[in-house]
């Protein structure tokens, strides 16, 4: 199960830096020091809030992906977070 984690994390990483430098995107996020770097060489595992916080970063409507692919209806950007125990239940 590890494995097939890690290959999902690398493939949205690879999808989501499009030419991006880590550094600059870790400080956008807020981080002090390289934290994409981490997620990327699987010292650090992704966890679903960064992940959102990483496709509103770089313009990515993670709402409406959530709500076409699993019909759950965002009304804030913080329910994203929210979301992911929906999808679980």
């Amino acid at each position: 199960m590890e494995k097939k984690y890690i290959g999902i994390q690398d493939e949205l990483l690879d999808f989501l830096m499009a030419n991006r430098k880590s550094s600059i995107l870790s400080r956008k996020l807020g981080y002090k020091f390289n934290q994409v770097s981490r997620w990327r060489n699987h010292s650090k595992k992704l966890k679903w809030p960064e992940f959102v916080r990483i496709c509103q970063a770089v313009k990515i409507p993670i709402e409406s992906v959530l709500e076409d692919v699993f019909g759950i209806s965002i009304q804030r950007k913080s329910d994203c977070n929210k979301a992911f125990l929906k999808i679980l239940l």
